[in-house]
Order: structure tokens, then C-alpha cells, then sequence
């Protein structure tokens, strides 16, 4: 882009025209990085704040206290006993983040409690319209603020006393009163940021047309008012098991941004999703390893996916896997090595979202506030809103006049029942027949629900969730298996009538097998395959060819041998090699195979008989795959397989005699990376060695080293470089030269599996 910020603005409404000419919505983050709002146009005086002090011995003048950047505004002066503190303000230098050296200092981030530095700060992203459809407020990184210019005069009016007084007591210099000064000053904080940040926002977006989308989490506000006071709160999940969530989760939580959401009436439920730390994905990971945290995260209610990361690649596509988020993954985007056969996941998201989208999730508590943490299960609305806008009629919640749903329970935690208005509202939901829970009750069943011996829990192998379609008000139910093993149990489903069920991997559609039924519950005898998902629904007779599971009745291997080829450009031998037995490329002695990343072709031929045609159904089974294969039977195309089990359904391609096999197996860049990294002569300049706390352990750990400068010959697309050798070009070196080539390939056994009809 140009220097010119009305020329840049040209060029995003040119992306925004041509993405709404091809059906698409385009958003921006309304950051550089990864903090929050702000830019060289905001002033120490717009800045964020924080309280600062000093003290001196009672009738002595206490020094000015420490400032940043030449900014101070002084608050006053309390004596304690023999102390005098001297209280005052300063910013607390906090910069938007990544910010270019040149910027260092000077491109602060906005005072989140003070309206005008809000629209000074519009004022200057928002010149004119863009055509973008929205702006998403990613999760809070800026740090802590405390003060803010007006702030003592609001403390005032909102809490109804002078806060000066109590100020040591805040800052821990006296112990007196402090549980409540902080729990005023921090009410205080959260309500002045919820007006003049997070809405501030919102109707400065809608007067341009733009939504407001928003990762309410992080940072010193209200969790459940910031996601309330956006168009659509987003959660984050992570591809491994992040800090924030139980040991063990798999997926995503909806968190506050969920719980929220849901109970304003939005039923579409976003997340910033497969996010990865460094030490995750340092180009190994695939579809293969994100079908778990899939369906785990579509089963607790997220419907819209939104991928981390898809990074704009400036270079020629010679230039590959190109530039990246620094050290973070998950890496998608048209540079990746299994980015065509990857389609195929990318349509099962679609498949899933679209269904998903479709419906309401039924969520049957409805809890005030932050209920001790738990945001699975229920639904959330903030104290101000459950005060003044919510009423109980019959079970059912209005909200501002628009009837939500029915909830048969109310949470509301202890420390809120002290509240005159909060009584009341219970006093209402006890009258309309809703039963109060309280911090230490028993979440009540869940609208789907196993048993025998399978949880249903937040960490269980099996996971559902139950939604009702708006327009046809037919109840269906999203259930996964999130485990590598097969599951058989029994589902309680509150809903009557025939089961249809639909495997969206595949398409296929089957009948549910009824165990039992009564008051409104129907029970289903399950089985699900390993990382298989299902939606099943009821009252609607399957119109379609039914294929019910069954269980294999033999195996016929493939033994080989095997005639592989190597994708060409990326160091691996140009001749065909013949397997006599599969094992993982990464074995290999030969440097090009033991390092190759790319498309590896295997073919093998196989004989079946006409009795092996007529016992029923059969499937290729892949065994072992690195990491997601293509496979064509005959001349015809089985499909893409891309997760455990690594099968394909090929009854109607094989025949009796000699087939052909041919199965395209990719694995990631890492393998490629890594023997590129260990090539002496490097023709990259590489910038200091970058470390970062690994959340699965909370240990500071290497991660890798960024480009110091982007090489001249980078940009030609020829493919020319001083090293040719070379295979791969990136932006970040993951690598200190003990790493271990990560398995790939066609590792197997390969077997024809049949099933008796």
C-alpha cells in the first residue's frame, strides 16, 4: 500500500466491492496488531491513565510522583496517621502492538474510559465509508488503566462519595477499607469503559453501517457488558489446550461471548478458532489435527469459524510457504502444501456451519453475571440489563420487549442477592415458575444428555448440543465423538418422532435405532467412529438412501509393492522409487525423501474375487496418514480423506480382477523447512531469537527468529536466489538445529475393508 491513507482506504473499498460481487463479507480488526484502539493521533493527554503517588511524613510536601511522557495532572493530597500521599495521573504508555520503530512512543494506545479520545480516534479510522461489513475487536491485550480525566467526579456521582479519601487504601498503602474502595474503583472502571469504549464504538460503526464484533475477555471491563454491547460477541479456541480452559478440554469454549450472545437473541455464535502458540504448529499442523476441536467447539454452540490465520501473501508464488504471522499458526492460505486436498475440510465446516446456522441452541439456565466462572451450559445477562430490562412471564424471558425463550432456571450468585432490584427480579422468575440456583447448585441436565457410562461434559468423549430451526420449529441435535476410538452408548434426546441421522463428513444418512421413549425423551442406542460427528432429527421421516452402520466382516491388505513419485521443485528425487513396504518418508536415508514436504503419489495394484465383490460394502482403509490423501480407484475419484480413521467408501469403483490404487498423500512445509534450515550457507538474515510462555506448561520457551530484512531477491519471480538449493522461503525460522523430521507419508497398513450388507 501507499503512503496516502485516503489512497489505502481506495484500495480496501476496492477489496470490500469486489468481495460483495462474489457474495462475501470483508472485516478489519480496528488494530494494527493485537491490542485494542489507538495510533500516533492519540496524545499522552488521550492516552490511557493510571493513578501514581508518593508520600511524605505528615507536613512535609510529598514529591511529584514518576510520570510518562511528560504527562501529569495532579488528584490531591489525604493524610493517613503520620503519611501524607500526594495523588495524581499519568499515562500509562501503553503502545498499539506490533508498531514499526519508526512509531516507537508515539502511537499510544486511547484512554478506554474517556469518550472523546474514543471518537478522536473514529475520527481518524473511520474518514469515510469503506464498504466493509464490520470491525472485530479482538481479545484485550493494552494492559490495566485505573483513572481517567473525570473520573473522580463520576466516582462521586455513581458510588455517592468522594474517593480521594479511600485512595491509599486502593493502592495498598493502608489496609483499612480496601476490599471496598477496590471493589468501587473496579465497578466504577468496568462501567465508564462499557459507555464510552465498547459503545462509543458500536454506534459510531452503525452510523457508518458497520457491525461490531467483539472477544470480550481480557482486560479491566465488564466481560458480560462488553460482549452485550456488541453485534456478535466471538470466543477464542486454541488447536492445543490453552491456559484459560479445564485441563483436558478439547475445542472451544463459548465462553462469556457465547453465554452472552445467546441470550440477546443471536444465533450466530463466532470464534476466532484454531489459533496456535509457536511450539504447536511449526508447519505441521493439517485437518487431521483439527477435526476434535471442530466438532467439540460446533457441539458447545459455535457456529462461524473464524480461521487463524489466512495471511496475505505479498510475494511470487515461487516464494513459498512465504510470509506468516511471526511464530503463530495455525497456518492456512493458499501457500500451504495441502491447501487443495484441504477443500475438503473446508467444506465440511461450511456443511456443518450452514445446518448450524439454521437453528437456536437450547440452553435452559439463564445466569446473572459471571456464574462462578461457568459460561458452558448457560445462558448470561448482565446485572444492569437483568435489573432493568428483563421480565418473567410463564417461564418466558423478555428482554427489552422481544420474548427470547424459555428458561425453566435462574442462576444468580450469592454476592448479587444483596441488591434490592436483583431480590425482586427473583422474587418475579419464583412467581412465573422458574426455579433459583444458586453458586453451590447442581447444573441441571442438559437438553441432550448419555449415559451409560459416557459424559456428556465439558471434557467428555462425546459432546452435543440441542437446537430448535426457526422456521420450521423442527428440534435437531449436533453430537461428536472427539475421541481416536469407537463410542457405543445410549442418548437421551428431549424431543419425540422418528430420528433421522446425518454423518456430515460423508453425507450419508441412517435411521435412528430407539431404545426407548416417554415424557418427551427418546432414547437412541449409538454408535459413533472415531472423530465422527452426527446431527440427528426428529419428526421428519428420511427421504434419503439409507446406509447404516455395520460391522466389517474382513480385511484384504495391500502389500505392494508400491511406485512413488514426488511432487517436483521441492528437493525430492525426480525418478520413481518403489516401496517394498510402507514406512514414513521421514525414515528415509535419502535427504531429498527424508525432508521432502509436498504431494507424494503411491500407486499399488490388487486383486479381488467376485465372492469378495458380493459379501456387501466396501471401504479402503488408509492405516496411518501424513497427513490427509487423495485416492482414486480405477480411474475414479474416491474423495479426499482427512482425519482418522483415514477410510473411503469404493464399493462402486472396484471390481473383480486387478484394480488400480492411487493415493496422494501431503504432509505440511515443516519437513521442507526444517533440511532447508540445516543447509549451510544461508541466504536469509535472520533478527534475535524469540521466546514466549507456552501455555500447556507456563514455560518461557524459544520459539524461532523473524526475518531482520525481506532480501532483495525475495521479490523475483523467476525463482532465482543465491542459494538454489534452497527450497523454501518464509518470514520465520522456527528452527535451532535439534528438531527431528516429523513423520509423513503413506505409512499404512493399507487394507480393502468389507462389510456385509
Amino acid at each position: 500500500m501507499g503512503d496516502n491513507i485516503d489512497e489505502q482506504i481506495d484500495m480496501v473499498a476496492f477489496a470490500a466491492k469486489e468481495a460483495k460481487a462474489r457474495g462475501m463479507k470483508v472485516g478489519m480488526h480496528n488494530c494494527p496488531g493485537y491490542t485494542v484502539s489507538g495510533g500516533p493521533w492519540i496524545t499522552p493527554e488521550r492516552a490511557m491513565k493510571k493513578l501514581v503517588w508518593t508520600v511524605a511524613d505528615a507536613g512535609l510536601e510529598p514529591p511529584c510522583p514518576e510520570t510518562n511522557l511528560g504527562f501529569y495532572r495532579d488528584i490531591g493530597q489525604v493524610t493517613k496517621g503520620a503519611k501524607t500521599y500526594r495523588f495524581g495521573y499519568t499515562c500509562t504508555a501503553s503502545q498499539c502492538m506490533p508498531v514499526a520503530k519508526a512509531l516507537w512512543g508515539k502511537c499510544l494506545e486511547m484512554d478506554k474510559m474517556d469518550a472523546r479520545a474514543a471518537n478522536l480516534h473514529l475520527d481518524h479510522v473511520l474518514r469515510r465509508p469503506s464498504g466493509l461489513d464490520f470491525i472485530l475487536m479482538d481479545s484485550y491485550e493494552a494492559g490495566p488503566y485505573d483513572w481517567t480525566d473525570d473520573f473522580r467526579d463520576e466516582f462521586l456521582h455513581r458510588r455517592g462519595y468522594d474517593p480521594l479519601p479511600h485512595l491509599p487504601a486502593y493502592v495498598g498503602a493502608v489496609s483499612n477499607g480496601a476490599d471496598c474502595i477496590k471493589a468501587d474503583m473496579d465497578r466504577t472502571i468496568k462501567e465508564l469503559t462499557t459507555e464510552r469504549h465498547f459503545r462509543v464504538f458500536r454506534d459510531r460503526l452503525h452510523e457508518q453501517g458497520l457491525e461490531f464484533f467483539v472477544e470480550p475477555y481480557g482486560g479491566p471491563f465488564d466481560k458480560c457488558e462488553a460482549a452485550y454491547a456488541s453485534d456478535m460477541p466471538v470466543t477464542e479456541f486454541w488447536a492445543s489446550c490453552p491456559f484459560w480452559v479445564p485441563p483436558g478440554t478439547v475445542g472451544g469454549h463459548p465462553q462469556m461471548g457465547g453465554a452472552v450472545g445467546r441470550a440477546d437473541g443471536r444465533t450466530i455464535l463466532a470464534a476466532e478458532a484454531y489459533t496456535a502458540m509457536p511450539f504447536d504448529d511449526p508447519y505441521v499442523l493439517s485437518p487431521r489435527d483439527l477435526k476434535a476441536p471442530t466438532d467439540a467447539s460446533f457441539a458447545r454452540g459455535i457456529n462461524r469459524m473464524f480461521l487463524h490465520h489466512w495471511v496475505h501473501q505479498p510475494f511470487p508464488a515461487c516464494r513459498k510457504p512465504g510470509m506468516s504471522m511471526g511464530y503463530w499458526g495455525t497456518h492456512f492460505g493458499q501457500n500451504q502444501t495441502w491447501y487443495e486436498p484441504g477443500k475438503a475440510f473446508f467444506s465440511y465446516l461450511s456443511r456443518c456451519q450452514r445446518e448450524l446456522q439454521q437453528g437456536e441452541e437450547v440452553i435452559d439456565v439463564l445466569a446473572v453475571e459471571d456464574f462462578g466462572g461457568r459460561t458452558d451450559g448457560v445462558d448470561i445477562v448482565p446485572l444492569r440489563v437483568f435489573k432493568d430490562n428483563v421480565h418473567f412471564s410463564g417461564k418466558t424471558v423478555f428482554v427489552g420487549g422481544r420474548t427470547l425463550r424459555r428458561y425453566p432456571f435462574l442462576a444468580v450468585p450469592e454476592w448479587l442477592r444483596g441488591d434490592p432490584a436483583v431480590r425482586k427480579q427473583i422474587e418475579r422468575a419464583v412467581a412465573a415458575g422458574v426455579t433459583i440456583l444458586d453458586d453451590k447448585s447442581q447444573m441441571p441436565k442438559r437438553p441432550f444428555a448419555v449415559v451409560g457410562g459416557v459424559s456428556v461434559g465439558p471434557n467428555g468423549p462425546v459432546l452435543g448440543s440441542s437446537r430448535i430451526e426457526r422456521a420450521t420449529g423442527r428440534r435437531f441435535f449436533f453430537v461428536a465423538n472427539v475421541t481416536t476410538a469407537v463410542v457405543h452408548f445410549d442418548a437421551d434426546f428431549r424431543a419425540e418422532g422418528e430420528a433421522t441421522l446425518w454423518f456430515p463428513a460423508t453425507g450419508d444418512f441412517a435411521r435412528g435405532k430407539r431404545s426407548a421413549a416417554s415424557g418427551g425423551t427418546t432414547r437412541l442406542d449409538m454408535m459413533l467412529g472415531p472423530q465422527e460427528s452426527v446431527f440427528v432429527t426428529f419428526g421428519k421421516t428420511c427421504a434419503y438412501e439409507v446406509r447404516n452402520k455395520r460391522t466389517p466382516v474382513r480385511d484384504i491388505p495391500i502389500e505392494g509393492p508400491w511406485r512413488v513419485t514426488f511432487e517436483a521443485g521441492r528437493g525430492a528425487p525426480a525418478d520413481e522409487k518403489i516401496f517394498d513396504k510402507l514406512v514414513s518418508l521421514s525414515e528415509s536415508t535419502e535427504s531429498g525423501i527424508r525432508y521432502f514436504s509436498g504431494t507424494a503419489v503411491y500407486r499399488a495394484t490388487f486383486s479381488l474375487t467376485e465372492a469378495d465383490l458380493a459379501i456387501g460394502d466396501l471401504h479402503i482403509d488408509l492405516g496411518e496418514v501424513r497427513d490427509i490423501a487423495a485416492v482414486c480407484l480405477n480411474g475414479r475419484d474416491l474423495g479426499v480423506a482427512w482425519f482418522e480413521p483415514f477410510i473411503v467408501r469404493a464399493a462402486d469403483a472396484l471390481k473383480s480382477g486387478e484394480n488400480k490404487l492411487e493415493i496422494r498423500v501431503t504432509n505440511g512445509w515443516h519437513n521442507r523447512l526444517l533440511g532447508d534450515s540445516l543447509k549451510e550457507g544461508d541466504d536469509c538474515i535472520w533478527g534475535p531469537v524469540w521466546s514466549h510462555i507456552n501455555s500447556m506448561d507456563l514455560a518461557r520457551k524459544d520459539c524461532g527468529r523473524g526475518l531482520k530484512r525481506i532480501p532483495d531477491w525475495a521479490w523475483r519471480a523467476d525463482g532465482w536466489r543465491p542459494q538454489p538449493d534452497r527450497v523454501t522461503f518464509t518470514s520465520w525460522n522456527y528452527f535451532d538445529g535439534t528438531e527431528k523430521p516429523r513423520r509423513s507419508g503413506l505409512i499404512g497398513p493399507v487394507k480393502v475393508r468389507l462389510y456385509r450388507k
